[in-house]
This record gives structure tokens, sequence and C-alpha cells, in this order.
């Protein structure tokens, strides 16, 4: 994990994440920076989705009235952003298809590894 790069969230999603994508094969030193970038935008994806779960979709906008709280727009396109670059390491059923993947020692079934990375990743919000 490159130091003093990711934000907390960040780290949560690296390592969640990066010990099984190398395990599969998925993600080698040479994917670090892209890699990294996915998690950045996980991180943001977490911090908005904890944004709108304390303070809702509708917040005071500061001025007395009622208004659509912008970390609903952040989550929208850390959404986008993860959606187009996970694709790279598998991320998603689509991806995974065309992939020849090893599995880890275990580990008999890739969707549930990946429902389990994707809940570890989002686990100690």
């Amino acid at each position: 994990m490159p130091r003093g790069v990711l934000s907390g969230s960040a780290q949560k999603a690296w390592h969640a994440w990066a010990q099984d994508l190398q395990a599969l094969g998925l993600l080698t030193r040479l994917d670090g920076p892209m890699f990294a970038l996915v998690c950045t935008w996980m991180g943001v994806a977490m911090d908005a989705d904890r944004e709108l779960r304390v303070h809702g979709i509708v917040c005071d906008d500061g001025r007395g009235r009622e208004a659509k709280n912008r970390a609903l727009t952040v989550l929208r396109a850390a959404s986008a952003e993860l959606r187009q670059l996970s694709g790279a390491f598998g991320l998603t059923p689509a991806d995974r298809a065309g992939l020849s993947l090893r599995l880890p020692d275990g580990e008999e079934d890739i969707a549930e590894l990946l429902v389990r990375m994707a809940t570890e990743a989002g686990d100690g919000d």
C-alpha cells in the first residue's frame, strides 16, 4: 500500500481487497497506482455514504432551508468512477466472466469471496 497517499477509508478498501486480489492473480506490484485509485474512489464512496447515513439525503442548506445533501452527488460520482475502474480488477460479475482466475486455497466460489471482500471493505464505519 502506498504510504501517505490513501485516506483512512481508502486504506480500509486496500486492506480488505488487496490480499484476495493478489491470490487471484489480479493484483501485482505494477498495478499499485491503479488499484490505489480504485481504493481512493471506494473511500470517497464510503465517506459519502457515511455522511448520508448521519445527515440524510435531505438536510439543512445552512440558510434554514432543506436541500439535497451534497454527499449524494459525491456518492454518484464515486460510484461511476468505481464502475469504470473496478473492471480492471475483476470486481464486477461481467468483468470476471472472461477472466481466468485462480482461487486462493480454501476458497471454492468466486462470488462468495467477492461478497466477503465487499463486506470487509465496508466494516468499521
